[in-house]
């Protein structure tokens, strides 16, 4: 703990760990402490960074202090909840997400290897980019009606999951979003969605066939490349563009039909 009341980096071997009143800030403190099981966080803290307890794959139990005037723990959901924004800001294995939240935040579940199942209530419209990230033992996921944005690898690296129903009310899915699900099977996507972007599906290597719905404009670079399960693929007639490499490495792709309205197919500028 610094002069100013920040606590940067905790040092200790606790498994359970009681923050002291009259810290004030909390930056990264817990990121990657495997250990961790439990933490609860005084009304003194008026600033929690993003990363606060990114990857702590054991951690049971979170807790704010009822008195604290910008954070909570409302209905012990076991999370850390920015009350005013109602962002849920970082969750772990025993986390219930209340309804009432509306964004869950950058790197909220990051790295938590032992979260086995969620449920995303309907209030939340935004899952932040790496939310989910790494949640390798994340098998049952239920995105409710109500999400509008799913951010760039929100989901990357989320091993287990072998279904995904993504609602009608998603227009935005983010670069990378579901890369490297390597389980998933199959995938059910919004009607609201306008564009495919850059390696939503990369390196879904057990993804057998999807369907592109109508109403899909542009399918970006590198979309589903290395879906090396990947037989079959159905675009509408809404899409214009196909990216550079969208089904580069499908190896085992043998039914595609490209529409008449497609005007670009490839040779795009890609930076990723």
């Amino acid at each position: 703990i610094d002069e100013y009341g920040t606590l940067t980096r905790y040092a200790g071997f606790a498994k359970d760990v009681v923050i002291p009143d009259g810290v004030k800030s909390i930056e990264g403190a817990f990121s990657g402490y495997k250990d961790l099981e439990s933490v609860s966080i005084p009304s003194s803290v008026n600033n929690i960074g993003f990363d606060v307890l990114k990857a702590c794959p054991s951690l049971l139990k979170i807790s704010v202090n009822s008195d604290n005037a910008i954070y909570d723990s409302r209905n012990d959901c076991n999370a850390i909840i920015q009350t005013n924004t109602n962002t849920l800001l970082a969750g772990c294995k025993k986390t219930k997400i209340p309804n009432g939240v509306e964004v869950i935040g950058k790197n909220a579940f990051f790295g938590c290897s032992s979260l086995i199942s969620l449920i995303v209530p309907k209030s939340v419209r935004k899952i932040s980019e790496h939310a989910f990230c790494a949640c390798s033992s994340l098998d049952s996921l239920i995105i409710s009606e109500g999400v509008e944005i799913v951010e760039k690898r929100a989901f990357s690296g989320c091993s287990s999951l072998i279904t995904m129903i993504i609602p009608d009310s998603v227009e935005r899915i983010g670069d990378y979003a579901f890369s490297d699900c390597s389980s998933l099977t199959s995938i059910n996507l919004s009607h609201g969605l306008k564009v495919i972007e850059a390696g939503t599906f990369a390196d879904c290597s057990s993804l057998s066939s999807i369907i592109i719905p109508d109403g899909v404009t542009s399918i970006e670079c590198y979309a589903f490349s290395d879906c090396s399960s990947l037989t079959s693929v159905v675009i509408p007639n809404s899409v214009v563009k196909i990216g550079d490499s969208a089904f580069e490495g499908c190896s085992s792709l043998v039914s595609i039909f490209i529409p008449n309205s497609v005007i670009k197919l490839g040779d795009e500028e890609c930076l990723y």
